[in-house]
């Protein structure tokens, strides 16, 4: 004879189903609940920065090319013909200013030498010199006359890190290797010896070339939704669909 275990497990006896198990899927729902609002919210946030990020470009672009167009007109020297009276010789009052010379003997050739030796020699004006075109504004320039590519977006590259510095002194060590920092978006530390740079895919190429001068390779494959990369111990119970939620949330957040 089969004997009745209803007694023993702990339901809803009209519908046969556990309680514990309906707790747990109203736990599922709001959570699922909550990922798709963050997510949903995530994608607006996703979509402001890259409008804002396209406007960035576009106002770059153009104040290169306002310092270009500066670059290139010559500012005109202002050169005063005559001196400014001054004193009681501003006065309308005042007589004319005459020549210190009084004297009616003729002077002679020696006299006259001597004087024209003695005499200052006039400063030559300097020739006004342009300023340089910088490289930065060549690659500004550069760009306006480049087609638009196909795939307009922005993408990290990963990058091998001894240790965390300051975004500061990264910076720094970027432009030392010929890097243009205006390019580089965003900067951040995804995981332990590992640095993100931020970038649009046309800057991308020239980006990998300057760290490939530098005997510098990225880091291929890396992910950094990865569940293993929740370090936390009060993550550490959760389960795999969880930490992987979680990691996305603590990524874009």
């Amino acid at each position: 004879m089969t004997p009745q275990l209803n007694h023993y497990l702990p339901g809803n006896s009209q519908s046969g189903i556990p309680d514990w198990f309906i707790v747990y899927q109203k736990q599922q729902q709001d959570q699922t609940r909550f990922l798709n609002q963050r997510l949903n919210a995530l994608e607006e946030v996703m979509a402001e920065n890259k409008r804002l990020r396209t406007d960035l470009d576009l106002a770059q672009q153009r104040i290169a090319e306002l310092e270009a167009q500066v670059s290139t007109e010559a500012i005109p020297t202002l050169v005063l013909d005559s001196k400014v009276a001054q004193g009681t010789e501003a006065s309308k009052y005042a007589t004319p200013s005459t020549s210190l010379t009084s004297s009616t003997e003729p002077l002679s050739f020696a006299a006259v030498a001597t004087k024209g030796k003695d005499a200052p020699v006039p400063k030559s004006k300097a020739p006004s010199r342009r300023r340089k075109t910088t490289a930065r504004q060549m690659e500004a320039i550069h760009r306006r006359f480049v087609p638009v590519a196909a795939h307009h977006d922005y993408g990290y590259v990963y990058l091998p890190s001894r240790y965390r510095e300051p975004i500061s002194s990264l910076r720094s060590k970027l432009h030392k290797l010929k890097i243009n920092n205006a390019r580089v978006l965003d900067v951040h530390y995804p995981d332990r010896q590992v640095v993100a740079l931020l970038v649009h895919t046309e800057y991308t190429a020239d980006l990998l070339a300057a760290f490939a001068k530098a005997k510098v390779e990225p880091i291929e494959g890396f992910n950094p939704l990865n569940p293993d990369l929740l370090r936390d111990p009060k993550y550490a119970d959760l389960s795999g669909s969880d930490r992987a939620a979680k990691c996305t949330v603590l990524c874009n957040g």
